[in-house]
């Protein structure tokens, strides 16, 4: 797939909107800042979006790096988890439901939509993909709902497993490395942090301060 392609003309999520006015807003706005191809908007930075709506937008980006860059979609964990029914209401579920891009960054309205699907369940064990498949899919954006249960489904897919191994393996390996360069960063930031605490305790001790 084409990085260079417009959004107006992405089949992964653009043409699933169920709202053609909501698309013709949301790209108006994406044009505005500058975003008009599926590259400029997975380098954009989240942070040039509302708060109330980023956690789409940026639920957006990892489908594009995955459909696009194939790289790992970083959401999988998230959508094969399970929830104990004695936590169908707690804050995990509302946290990741939010987090996948499936409505506006509102714990209120998220906690709605789960409660309603889960008002009449009495297994022991609630799972995501569940939850995916009871939910309305947006009106106002772009159905990852869809996205998201069609790649539940091809996970499943024995087949699918066998014939990608070098692919699969390809990931795994980007993945672990994209995590040592984190821990890298992390090791790095600790070590200034603890030699500013350092100086600043030595010269606390020069200058007679407690």
């Amino acid at each position: 797939m084409n990085i260079k392609t417009r959004l107006e003309d992405d089949r992964v999520l653009f043409l699933s909107f169920l709202n053609n006015t909501s698309r013709s807003n949301i790209l108006k706005d994406f044009n505005k800042k500058g975003i008009f191809t599926v590259e400029d908007f997975i380098n954009a930075d989240t942070k040039i979006f509302n708060n109330a709506s980023r956690n789409i937008y940026t639920a957006m980006i990892h489908v594009f790096r995955y459909a696009y860059l194939n790289e790992p979609l970083v959401y999988d964990v998230l959508l094969q988890k399970k929830y104990s029914n004695h936590d169908l209401e707690g804050m995990e579920i509302v946290k990741d439901f939010i987090r996948l891009g499936l409505c506006r960054n509102d714990r209120y309205l998220a906690g709605s939509i789960i409660s309603e699907i889960v008002s009449n369940y009495s297994g022991e064990v609630l799972t995501m993909e569940y939850i995916l498949k009871n939910i309305k899919p947006s009106t106002h954006g772009p159905n990852l709902k869809s996205f998201y249960i069609n790649y539940l489904e091809k996970m499943k897919d024995v087949n699918y497993f066998k014939n990608n191994e070098e692919i699969f393996l390809s990931e795994l390996k980007a993945e672990l490395q994209t995590l040592i360069n984190m821990r890298q960063e992390l090791d790095q930031k600790i070590d200034v942090l603890q030699e500013k605490i350092s100086n600043y305790d030595e010269g606390s001790i020069k200058h007679g301060r407690k």
